[in-house]
């Protein structure tokens, strides 16, 4: 018989198959998981490090602005609104024990009106060592507008910030100005978290200066970016080329005037610009980071905003519009100049602290023969409105920049006619932009 071969077929049941889909299914699901809790984890941990560094910063802004707020306070008859120097190493501070997180003295080469960039003075500001989320300790740069070692003429609250803040997408028209044409709120100052370390920079420990606490060295390129020019950034650089540790340089120009601190229009168009966040760019095939810091900003709001609440802001104008010795001087004076005040003479005041607040704020005062009761009027023009101007020699010399409605209208007409103004005779936080009024019988 021949033989026969039974062929025996094995079918997997529809059971089986849906346990083994089950089986990739489940590692799909736990895979998945992984990944995304692992991405959680990246994400928070980015999270908590972000946090780190803009809670250093926010720390040293207040500080910076405290120190500000108080400076009156703290040096007789200054002004409020002055910020200290940066700290730039222990071979140029002011021989303090321990020099490291002080601010520098006045150094060989400062001037009036010059921005200077260095470490945070944490121990000035009454401070720990601020760091940020890679551990280096923060820096810090000062307009020469608001720096209190070499004083600008004039400090008020149309002072200028010479900084100019610019964010990119690494090309030279995705480099932009966070300000723009608004010249009012470019940064005083600006904090900086200098982040991890960028191609070029060394931050080895200096031989010039004892850096025991925060480590490394003072040289300003080491830190802050790039650390060279480059065209898809518009060759911004976050230091001072050539100037020692690469610190110090750029002053607007400044000249103290009859009216004021006036800024010529060629300097306003210069700021020195900053630029911060991750930025790369393609470098031979390669793409590379050359921008890694970040900045939080100190506007001359930020300082004046606080100063003006202060009581005796308010006392301090009273007390210059009600001096006993400035008040026959503006009665004597001759008026001359847009806003009348050109021969008026801030010596002739009766005391160190009327006189240099008068230095500082005579900008803000205006003078007019009036008839009746009055002979003259004095006026305290309020902070600038929205649509006002105080930037060059132009806008502090028209009387509209300063003066709004019944008062611009008067002191625009001939004496016979301009004794119509009205307004409070003390200033009110509550409304800085009002003009105040001194009768001068």
């Amino acid at each position: 018989m021949p033989t026969k071969h039974i062929v025996i077929f094995v079918c997997r049941s529809s059971k089986q198959r849906g346990a083994a889909l089950l089986i990739m299914l489940v590692l799909l699901v736990v895979s998945l998981a992984a990944v995304l809790v692992n991405s959680l984890i990246s994400s928070t941990a980015k999270t908590a490090r972000q946090e780190k560094t803009a809670a250093a910063l926010a720390q040293a802004k207040d500080a910076l602005i405290g120190y500000a707020v108080t400076y009156g306070d703290n040096h007789a008859n200054q002004v409020f609104g002055y910020l200290p120097l940066p700290d730039l190493g222990t071979s140029r501070n002011n021989n303090v024990t321990p020099a490291e997180g002080n601010a520098a003295a006045n150094f060989s080469g400062n001037t009036k009106n010059l921005t200077v960039i260095g470490r945070l003075p944490w121990r000035t500001l009454g401070l720990p060592p601020l760091r940020d989320d890679q551990g280096e300790c923060l820096w810090y740069a000062v307009s020469g507008s608001f720096q209190n070692t070499q004083q600008a003429d004039v400090l008020n609250w149309d002072s200028l910030g010479h900084f100019d803040a610019n964010s990119s997408n690494g090309t030279p028209s995705g480099t932009v100005s966070t300000t723009g044409a608004n010249y009012a709120k470019r940064p005083a100052a600006i904090i900086f978290s200098a982040s991890t370390v960028l191609q070029g920079q060394n931050r080895q420990a200096s031989t010039t200066d004892i850096v025991d606490i925060c480590g490394g060295n003072y040289n300003a390129s080491n830190y802050l970016d790039s650390f060279n020019t480059n065209a898809n950034i518009n060759n911004i650089i976050n230091y001072f080329a050539g100037s020692t540790n690469n610190s110090s340089g750029y002053a607007y120009n400044l000249n103290n005037t009859s009216n004021g601190s006036q800024l010529s229009a060629a300097a306003l168009s210069a700021p020195k610009n900053i630029i911060f966040g991750d930025i790369e760019v393609n470098i031979a095939g390669n793409l590379v980071k050359i921008v890694n810091d970040r900045i939080l900003t100190i506007t001359a709001d930020d300082i004046f905003s606080p100063i003006i609440r202060r009581s005796d802001f308010s006392a301090q104008i009273s007390a210059l519009m009600n001096d006993a010795v400035f008040i026959p001087h503006l009665q004597a004076v001759a008026i001359a100049g847009s806003k009348g005040t050109d021969n008026v003479n801030c010596v002739n005041t009766s005391n160190a602290v009327n006189k240099n607040f008068c230095n500082n704020w005579k900008e803000m005062l205006l003078l007019k023969s009036t008839t009746g009761p009055c002979s003259r009027v004095l006026i305290f023009g309020g902070q600038k409105t929205a649509t006002q101007v105080r930037l060059i020699a132009a806008d502090k010399s028209d009387p509209a920049n300063y003066l709004e409605g019944i008062n611009l209208a008067a002191f625009a007409t001939p004496v016979a006619s301009s004794s119509n103004f009205s307004g409070p005779s003390t200033f009110n936080a509550n409304n800085p932009s009002a003009d105040l009024l001194t009768c001068l019988p």
